[in-house]
């Protein structure tokens, strides 16, 4: 194909243009073509560096977290039956009440860190509940949830064991219960005292568990202000 021709004719033409015009031939383009690239085009994706989170690295004292958790537990009134330790990885039986087993987990999942809660199984034994726990501590530090919190909804939480036995008599009331002994309507109960018609079975932190003579047993919590 002859170009020669057409690009003689466009020379032409070109030459015949006002300066106006060439100006406009050569600068259109180029804000067209701005235009395009500073609206389509984000350049900060390409320029600037990706975001690099660097996690501060976790150095567990076992010594240290052992006894931290020894601490929890009597705090807790809790019973340490076994513990088995791997590195940072830990395998404990533990045995109490409800609502403070529940915290001992949150307290094993959440420190220092969160920790790797590989797997934990709940049982009912002689009215108080038994934990099989296996966790790893983190090597690297993480941001926890907040504690406070995690704590509040763990208080909203009801054990599940206690569905096993019948709701108490309305008409008896827990006012106190302070160590060994439990007041309730007015009158301090010990462990197999005999109310009313009931026996003073079991006295936990937060509830006691009455037994009638045909061996129904009654869950009778403690009062709230």
């Amino acid at each position: 194909m002859n170009l020669a021709q057409p690009l003689n004719s466009f020379e032409k033409k070109l030459h015949s243009f006002t300066f106006l015009e060439k100006i406009e031939l050569y600068v259109i383009p180029i804000l067209v073509a701005a235009f395009i690239i500073y609206n389509f085009i984000d350049f900060t994706k390409q320029t600037a560096p990706s975001s690099i989170t660097v996690l501060k690295k976790s150095y567990i004292d076992s010594y240290a977290f052992l006894k931290q958790l020894q601490a929890f537990a009597q705090k807790q009134s809790l019973t340490l039956l076994n513990i088995k330790q791997n590195g940072l990885k830990f395998t404990l039986q533990m045995e109490g009440d409800f609502s403070d087993i529940m915290q001992f987990i949150l307290f094993c999942e959440h420190y220092e860190s969160v920790n790797t809660l590989y797997d934990f199984k709940l049982t009912s034994h002689n009215g108080n509940v038994a934990l099989w726990i296996d966790f790893e501590l983190a090597s690297n530090m993480y941001e926890a949830h907040k504690y406070e919190e995690l704590l509040t909804l763990l208080s909203r939480l009801q054990n599940p064991f206690q569905q096993q036995l019948s709701t108490h008599n309305e008409t008896l009331k827990i006012n106190a219960i302070v160590n060994d002994e439990v007041l309730i309507n007015d009158v301090w109960l010990k462990k197999d005292d005999a109310f009313l018609a009931y026996k003073v079975f079991e006295i936990h932190r937060h509830f006691v568990i009455l037994e009638k003579p045909n061996g129904e047993q009654y869950v009778l919590h403690l009062m709230k202000e």
